[in-house]
């Protein structure tokens, strides 16, 4: 999904789960650093974790300081999961409105952004899908458009990814018994 939405961007794999899709926190924190020797810009972390890990957590300071891009799974609604609930990471969740190439934007906890929740097959839909799609396309759209702005930090993309959404979700206030969307 990335290669095929930011065809000119230059993709490092840091292999850190296994066949069956399992790893450690320790082993991610590796790849994490992996990546930062290797002058990534943005990262893709289509998973989550429901604890805190110490290892994750510092290996992602560490990643931000150095101005990677670090854009994580979270699920829309419920418990916050990790690394997506660290600070300065994009938070992303699957949307089933958003085709390839949109997003929407959640503006808040435990997302900020949505995107395309379906897996992409030489630009056709499979029936397979979820978040860590969702992920993989905002990477493939983040990717694509730092393609030209290598430079560009969390700030930037936050404020790209802002600019484009093509749905809006304004929050609600807890105050307002009818439930109504305020703004």
């Amino acid at each position: 999904i990335i290669a095929a939405l930011a065809p000119r961007a230059r993709v490092l794999d840091a292999q850190v789960f296994d066949a069956r899709g399992v790893s450690a926190p320790v082993v991610v924190a590796a790849g994490l650093e992996w990546l930062i020797r290797h002058n990534a810009h943005l990262v893709n972390m289509s998973f989550g974790l429901i604890e805190d890990r110490e290892v994750l957590r510092l290996a992602c300071e560490r990643a931000l300081k150095a101005g990677v891009v670090l854009l994580a799974a979270t699920p829309r609604r419920g418990r916050r999961v990790f690394p997506a609930a660290y600070s300065g990471v994009i938070r992303i969740c699957a949307d089933g409105r958003c085709g390839h190439k949109d997003v929407s934007a959640f503006g808040g906890n435990p997302a900020d952004f949505g995107a395309c929740p379906l897996s992409l097959s030489r630009y056709t839909y499979v029936r397979a899908g979820g978040t860590s799609y969702a992920v993989a396309d905002a990477t493939g759209i983040v990717g694509a458009w730092m393609s030209e702005r290598h430079s560009a930090g969390s700030e930037e993309v936050y404020a790209y990814l802002s600019s484009v959404a093509r749905y809006s979700v304004q929050r609600r206030d807890p105050a307002d018994s009818a439930g109504s969307a305020k703004g």
